[in-house]
């Protein structure tokens, strides 16, 4: 090949026999000599490069290009470009301001990386997906139908379910199913009851995935009516979960256009679909938990009222106060539930104390206030063999607990007390003092007021006082 020169000199190196794209250039920027291998690739003739700056057919920064793995583009002469990586090194000799580059095609390891990063990508939007579904506030429905709502946006489509099918029978039921437009979701619910799907059901046992549009559903297939009625236009299902009895799978739908589903749409939707099932089953999981703590918490609750008619609703009433506070400090609501069980918790210690010092009319004696304040102890024992989670049983243990160290049983002071007891702390007091007990008339409101100012920052935390301040300050307003 003849060298393109921009100096009468000739420079003493030849370029062809490199197999990848190779020029010579000066560090001003002006191209000196082209190979072969590029002039094929670029779409030019080497005499068109003769003065060309170096910018026509390279787009990195050029002031760099002394370094190795310099990554750029190179510009064909259609306006199409693909990514390199440029390798450059000085000339030996009389001209030190040549260099000649090599740019090695990285397109492949370019697009590899692409699809790495958006599968990367993916996984984290249902990892994201499955989060939200596990921490979301609603009902288990609730979360299940936002969390495929999202799975729709996710691919793109009209509708997105969850169904079981029986194996024996293949009766159809669905689980979960939204779509954009409430209709078909209803005219949906209305069509597969009473449905069986044994067809589906075996293509999804035999290849696990079944993607149909709807002019191709075999004839002899009765669920095709389900989907033509609804105006299904496209369909991919994915089986999630195949169990002695049954199995789930994952649907995708479009309507009134149709889908191409990318190759990559199985894996993903599958992985969807499993994080979905698990996510669901861990709330129903934790929802029955919840309600049997919860039926187990009210009947301790009612139990240690019912000794005590004086204090009956007592827990309840500090249980309500807390959680109230907690919110007007915007904790988690993780925090707050575990603060409501606890305040309905926090005097079951009293089981163990005799009525006739519970209900004493007169002030305690020294002995008597002692074992009084032996509850928290005996409510935190109690607690731990139930082995219950979180701190609940050390939020019982501290509540009595003051933040100048004055309080029991341990006269633990400052950031030693958690943040949940102080709170609870504090409800306690209030409720306390607006109650009427047998050794005195309930407390008029200013007094309660009174109390939590003189004792914030010093026996109560502050921000929890004034938290508290503005809940009642809201009760009282209505």
């Amino acid at each position: 090949m003849r060298p393109v020169l921009a100096r009468d000199e000739p420079i003493q190196i030849s370029v062809d026999q490199i197999p990848e794209v190779a020029f010579v250039h000066r560090t001003d920027g002006q191209l000196l000599e082209i190979n072969e291998v590029a002039c094929e690739r670029l779409g030019y003739a080497a005499e068109e490069l003769v003065d060309a700056p170096l910018r026509r057919i390279l787009a990195c920064d050029l002031g760099a290009l002394q370094m190795n793995r310099l990554l750029g583009r190179l510009l064909r002469r259609d306006g199409s470009s693909f990514p390199v990586e440029v390798s450059t090194l000085a000339l030996d000799g009389e001209r030190c301001d040549v260099r000649v580059s090599v740019a090695r095609d990285v397109s492949s390891q370019r697009a590899a990386e692409l699809q790495l990063d958006a599968e990367r990508h993916f996984r984290e939007l249902a990892l994201k997906l499955s989060v939200g579904l596990l921490s979301s506030d609603g009902d288990v429905a609730h979360a299940a139908l936002d969390a495929l709502h999202e799975l729709a946006d996710l691919f793109d489509v009209d509708i997105a379910a969850l169904t079981r099918v029986s194996k024996g029978d293949w009766h159809v039921e669905p689980l979960y199913t939204w779509a954009r437009d409430e209709r078909i979701a209803e005219q949906l619910r209305q069509l597969v009851i009473d449905a069986t799907a044994p067809h589906l059901a075996g293509c999804l046992l035999r290849e696990g995935s079944y993607a149909v549009d709807a002019n191709e559903w075999p004839e002899a297939w009765h669920e095709s009516r389900v989907v033509r009625d609804a105006e299904i236009q496209s369909s991919l299902y994915v089986m999630i979960e195949d169990a002695a009895s049954s199995i789930v799978f994952v649907s995708v739908d479009t309507v009134g256009r149709r889908a191409v589903w990318p190759d990559h749409a199985v894996p993903r939707l599958q992985l969807v679909g499993k994080m979905l099932l698990d996510g669901i089953e861990r709330r129903n999981a934790r929802q029955m938990l919840r309600a049997a703590l919860d039926g187990m918490t009210h009947a301790f609750s009612r139990a240690t009222e019912a000794r005590d008619p004086f204090t009956a609703g007592h827990q309840s009433n500090v249980s309500r106060l807390a959680v109230a506070i907690a919110e007007e400090l915007d904790l988690p609501m993780d925090a707050r539930e575990e603060l409501r069980i606890a305040a309905l918790l926090h005097d079951i210690g009293k089981l163990s104390i005799p009525m006739e010092i519970l209900s004493k009319p007169g002030p305690l004696s020294v002995l008597e206030r002692r074992l009084v304040e032996e509850h928290c102890t005996i409510g935190y024992e109690v607690l731990s063999a139930v082995s219950l989670p979180g701190d609940l049983a050390e939020i019982v243990h501290q509540h009595h607990e003051r933040m100048d160290g004055s309080g029991y049983p341990r006269g633990l002071s400052g950031q030693s007390i958690l943040k949940k007891a102080q709170i609870l702390a504090v409800a306690d007091v209030v409720e306390a003092m607006s109650s009427h007990r047998p050794y005195r008339p309930a407390r008029e409101r200013d007094a309660v007021m009174e109390e939590l100012q003189s004792g914030r920052g010093r026996l109560y935390d502050a921000g929890v006082v004034d938290a508290c301040l503005r809940v009642l300050a809201r009760v009282e307003a209505k």
